[in-house]
């Protein structure tokens, strides 16, 4: 209900000099630690008016009282605090919009490789992702798995052979692609591996599997696009819900 101080200042002035407000408040909050925010330095006040959602008085009691009016309503807060709104500052809004890109993977309910697979179907299908999109998970852990392994590019390819998938390990030091992102990083037999990295093979060929390490992985995170206009606002939705 109370929404805003911008006016604190102005009305600690009208009632310091005993300016008369024609309206009486709707409400009054007394009997508490009512904290303003007007300043750097906490300042307290013996009673606060309210009129149509917006704080209209501070001060003494007594001079806030005379806005009571016949249907003005007086609480008393016993003792508790009033605050005239809460200001989040640290609450990595941006990283949980980023976040909510990713199907988060390392929950009791995702211990086997078809469970991932099933995982990340349900993501794409529960943030409208169409052809194209990124699927991405976050997360996943082998030693978490019943397969004890990564899963592999072609498994990847049954959640879709169109759009890129992605999987980020716990560590955030590996991953695993789908076929269309060893194309489109022209990661093949050929490629070698990079100073710095490493890229899993198909066991007995120099064929890529999808995994890669440190180097490779790193790549693939930064060609993730970036939000635009278009695509942010189902992730927007979904981190503040």
């Amino acid at each position: 209900m109370i929404r805003t101080v911008r006016r604190l200042a102005a009305v600690g002035f009208a009632l310091a000099t005993g300016i008369a407000f024609a309206q009486p408040a709707q409400t009054i909050y007394v009997g508490g630690d009512i904290l303003t925010m007007s300043g750097p330095q906490p300042a307290y006040v013996e009673a606060l008016a309210v009129r149509e959602g917006r704080i209209v008085a501070v001060g003494p009691r007594a001079t806030v009282m005379r806005l009571r009016g016949s249907d003005t309503r007086v609480i008393d807060l016993q003792g508790r605090t009033l605050l005239p709104g809460f200001v989040d500052g640290h609450g990595h809004l941006g990283l949980a919009i980023q976040w909510q890109q990713y199907a988060w993977l390392r929950t009791p309910g995702i211990d086997s490789i078809p469970a991932l697979l099933d995982a990340l179907r349900a993501h794409a299908r529960r943030m409208g992702l169409g052809p194209g999109d990124w699927i991405v998970g976050n997360g996943y852990d082998p030693s978490l798995l019943r397969e004890r392994r990564h899963p592999t590019a072609a498994e990847l390819d049954t959640v879709s052979s169109e759009s890129p998938v992605f999987l980020i390990h716990a560590s955030g030091h590996a991953g695993v692609v789908n076929r269309v992102l060893l194309l489109r990083n022209r990661i093949t037999a050929d490629t070698p591996d990079p100073e710095g990295g490493a890229i899993g093979r198909v066991a007995g060929s120099r064929e890529p599997n999808g995994l890669l390490e440190e180097v490779p992985h790193i790549a693939v995170l930064r060609s993730m696009p970036p939000l635009t206009p278009q695509t942010a606002p189902r992730y927007v939705r979904s981190a503040l819900e």
